[in-house]
């Protein structure tokens, strides 16, 4: 393992402790602060840069790693349209958390860690479905932290 792979492998790790922040907060209070949100970013564009400078050392294409990760905004941006049209159907904080996210992990894996992400929530939503269905509950108002379901398609995607 090289010198960029092994700091790949330490901002991965960095981006598992934000994420586990931020899905703990989402399940406990339901609200993510802009604090968590913007030192997330900062620390992830932070990592980003000095992955960048590496691969300057080594002759790679650190522009192309760069542009991916202004990219990767575009899946925040979704989501805070998306919650923009349906107001409030889809929390904010949801977009601010992917537009913190995409320093660390770029376009591709942050659309699959969405992805990812929705397929588990849709498991859990149709469970919820037919349990209520089952035992002659509404669950039709109930609404569900949607940042917990990103930590085991994270840890699919890192590991």
């Amino acid at each position: 393992m090289n010198g960029i792979e092994l700091y790949q492998k330490i901002a991965d790790g960095g981006f598992l402790i934000f994420l586990l922040v931020t899905a703990w907060e989402d399940l406990r209070a339901r609200r993510l602060r802009p604090a968590v949100l913007v030192s997330g970013g900062i620390c992830g564009w932070a990592a980003r840069g000095m992955l960048c400078f590496l691969m300057w050392k080594e002759g790679l294409l650190w522009r192309d790693y760069l542009l991916d990760g202004l990219l990767a905004l575009a899946a925040g941006g979704l989501l805070l349209a998306v919650s923009l049209l349906t107001k409030g159907g889809l929390g904010a904080g949801d977009g601010c958390f992917f537009l913190a996210a995409a320093p660390w992990m770029g376009q591709e894996r942050l659309w699959s860690l969405l992805i990812g992400g929705m397929l588990l929530c849709f498991l859990v939503c149709g469970g919820m479905i037919v349990w209520g269905a089952l035992k002659g509950v509404s669950v039709r108002k109930k609404r569900l932290p949607f940042i917990p379901f990103l930590t085991p398609a994270a840890l699919l995607l890192l590991i």
